[in-house]
């Protein structure tokens, strides 16, 4: 019993730098993984809201084969009410006629305005996903004219260059022809356009 309390007692611990090196240790890798978390975030959103916008784009291409029209609002997607002329491209009541044979969007694609307007965007409430068929204003869209797009925001610049290198050039995204820019006004605050082929 003496030779262990001699042992216990002749035995050495951490001294105090010791323990703040290690401290110092911990506290840099904790910094570095708390800053990639919000890069991590930003790319899981993005590639959440390309998804969507990607599945958006098939959904009004079956929309114009059963109408003959694209819908002008997200709305048309989910439910026959936004299918009527007021909102279809050339005016035809798809509704009235019969021809709306939806939802052609999936409800997991996010929540539906009540003026069916937009969805909510995995960027969260700024993130507003819509449908515009329209010829889009895109800094560095030139020649692109009389095409439709998807849009959304509410993300950085370095989440903008993620999704146009996740779309442009890959035959394996989307539509054959799907573009991808981006507008920002500042460096954290951009939209993206999903610029797809026009059905019609």
């Amino acid at each position: 019993m003496e030779t262990q309390a001699k042992k216990i007692k002749n035995q050495q611990g951490f001294t105090l730098v010791e323990l703040l090196i290690v401290l110092a240790v911990i506290a840099v890798l904790a910094v570095l993984l708390l800053s990639a978390i919000p890069s991590f975030l930003d790319k899981q959103h993005a590639t959440q809201d390309l998804k969507v916008a990607n599945e958006i784009v098939g959904a009004v291409g079956k929309f114009q084969n059963d109408c003959g029209t694209e819908p002008t609002i997200i709305g048309g997607l989910y439910q026959s009410t936004y299918a009527t002329a007021s909102y279809t491209e050339n005016g035809s009541d798809c509704t009235a006629q019969g021809l709306w044979h939806g939802p052609y969007l999936n409800s997991g694609a996010g929540t539906i305005a009540t003026d069916g307007t937009y969805i909510e965007g995995a960027f969260g409430s700024s993130d507003q996903i819509k449908i515009n068929i329209a010829q889009p204003t895109v800094n560095g869209a030139s020649g692109v004219t009389q095409q439709d797009y998807v849009s959304f925001s509410g993300f950085n610049q370095s989440t903008a260059q993620y999704m146009s290198q996740k779309v442009n050039g890959n035959p394996n995204f989307g539509q054959a022809g799907s573009q991808f820019y981006a507008t920002c006004s500042n460096k954290n605050n951009c939209t993206g356009y999903l610029v797809f082929n026009n059905y019609n």
